[in-house]
């Protein structure tokens, strides 16, 4: 009887699948109506299923709604030999040849995200003690400029933001700081591993100092360059030249060893000739997420390992103490998503006025360390993959914390990066976004594009959008913490065993994958030097 009768079936599928904001969470993912008992209308207006029997009347449909628990962050795509260190098979893989001088690599870092860009830095300088970092940087860092950052309501290409939320990292012998154009241009002829973040900048990198590239891929989502719409997909011949340098791709290419699916195009990349790279200039690409390198191989035919952040420049951690704190934070996405300010605003309806937590929520960035040690629990309704440095952050930290579930994620929350791109969209564009460019040979294994709105609303889309949240970092370790409801949210928050268990698993997976990071990238870094 709670069912809607079929003339009114869309107008309940819109509200029940993610268009009513706060609405969108009001009821639970499993209680009173499971989100996979919601009737679909098919193709036709006279053929109606439930999503689960849609999803069961396609092959593997039904594994969809499962995401997988992984054995590692790091390279869980098998394309490295870091396997071989715990003993596991490693077919065709093979150890980099060669020692490091004694002075150590020159790491010339250009300047990205804040937090991605101290990551990389921090953990090539564990994973190669003998190296030093440069930073190519677009301010001056001054006493000063550190200062005035603190307050400064900005995340990207600043190195006085990244010094002032990460001092130790700056403050350290072996970093240095170039902000002049010329000395920068000095830096990167003399550095012998250049590290960038965006396929334009490292592609121009290459060309023009003729030197191995490290490219850590966390802040292009599919839309390189810009951030914005580009369906005419003017970033995809610079991401080919970087792939198809790859030391892994290469690897498996003179070992025939490609992977299902994969293709090395013969195709030269639409590029101009002072922008292609060295045929023998070599190339690590590696990304945060696993969701970030299916979409390269979606794109281009070839698959990149991805490596989960492992947050060496954090100090503090999550304690005894911590877990008494009365307080949880609530992660802002700063008026960027409307779902996640919907849904904060119906916990702020539902908490009744003797519920024993406090909400803290602020437009200001607020301490690494008062983050680990004064709340109880951080909350986060991420925005599709767009806020995982955040979360990487905070379970580094080993701090609990609580995402929505799968089905409920399935509602806006997921969809707001992929409306971002689409929204603006005609039917042509969205075709474009659809189906990128391709080699030639390349058939790709499914139909699912990674902007799942540039599919129309139906049974497409829904498969399109499980397929691809399945790959979100959320929802792939035993120690994350999900919960189904606004109430069911308020319920764990109190459970101090929940909270504490969550928090020491997290602590043992981090210590356990930096010891896998630091030999993964100690091996990148050695083929790059080959």
């Amino acid at each position: 009887d709670f069912l809607p009768s079929l003339g009114q079936t869309k107008l309940w599928q819109r509200t029940l699948l993610g268009h009513e904001y706060a609405g969108d969470f009001l009821a639970s993912s499993s209680w009173p109506l499971n989100l996979w008992d919601v009737i679909m209308e098919m193709n036709d207006s006279t053929n109606f299923k439930t999503v689960r029997g849609m999803l069961s009347s396609h092959r593997g449909g039904a594994d969809l709604v499962r995401a997988p628990l992984l054995r590692t962050s790091i390279d869980p795509q098998g394309l490295s030999c870091v396997a071989r260190f715990e003993g596991l098979p490693t077919p065709h893989c093979r150890m980099a040849r060669g020692r490091l001088n004694l002075e150590g690599p020159r790491l010339a870092v250009s300047m990205g995200h804040v937090s991605l860009t101290v990551e990389i830095a921090t953990v090539l300088m564990k994973a190669v003690p003998e190296s030093n970092v440069t930073m190519l940087c677009d301010d001056e860092v001054t006493q000063k400029s550190v200062s005035d950052a603190r307050e400064a309501q900005e995340h990207m290409f600043s190195c006085s933001k990244m010094c002032s939320l990460s001092a130790g990292f700056c403050s350290s012998p072996r970093v240095g700081f170039q902000w002049q154009p010329d000395k920068k241009e000095w830096v990167g002829n003399q550095a012998d591993v250049l590290v960038c973040f965006d396929y334009w900048t490292c592609v121009q990198m290459g060309a023009r100092h003729q030197k191995p590239l490290l490219i850590y891929d966390g802040m292009q989502y599919g839309a390189e360059l810009t951030g914005y719409p580009d369906p005419d997909w003017l970033s995809l011949p610079y991401l080919r030249e970087l792939v198809e340098h790859d030391v892994y791709v290469r690897e498996r290419v003179q070992s025939q060893a490609l992977k299902p699916y994969e293709v090395y195009s013969q195709e030269a990349p639409n590029l101009p000739p002072e922008l292609r790279l060295p045929a023998n200039l070599r190339t690590l690409l590696v990304t945060n997420d696993p969701w970030n390198a299916e979409s390269i191989f979606f794109r281009t035919g070839l698959r990149v390992p991805s490596a989960r952040v492992v947050s060496y420049y954090l100090s503090c951690r999550y304690d005894a103490g911590s877990l008494r704190s009365q307080s949880v934070f609530v992660l802002n996405c700063r008026g960027r998503c409307g779902a996640c300010q919907g849904f904060w605003f119906l916990v702020w309806m539902l908490t009744p006025d003797n519920y024993p937590l406090n909400f803290y929520r602020t437009d200001d960035y607020v301490d690494y360390c008062s983050l680990a040690k004064d709340f109880r629990a951080l909350i986060m309704v991420p925005h599709g993959n767009v806020m995982q440095m955040m979360y990487f952050e905070g379970t580094n930290m080993a701090l609990p914390v609580l995402l929505p579930d799968l089905r409920l994620m399935s509602r806006l929350p997921f969809l707001w990066w992929s409306e971002r791109m689409t929204q603006s969209c005609d039917e042509e564009c969205k075709m474009k976004f659809r189906n990128p460019p391709k080699p030639e040979a390349f058939q790709r294994p499914h139909p699912f594009p990674f902007l799942v709105t540039t599919l129309p609303e139906g049974p497409d889309r829904v498969m399109a959008m499980l397929y691809w949240m399945r790959l979100l970092d959320y929802f792939h370790w035993d120690w994350a913490l999900h919960f189904e409801s606004a109430p069911h949210l308020l319920e764990m928050l109190l459970k101090a065993d929940l909270l504490q268990d969550a928090s020491q698993r997290q602590r043992r997976f981090m210590l356990r994958e930096r010891r896998r990071a630091r030999r993964f990238w100690r091996d990148g870094v050695m083929k790059l030097l080959e």
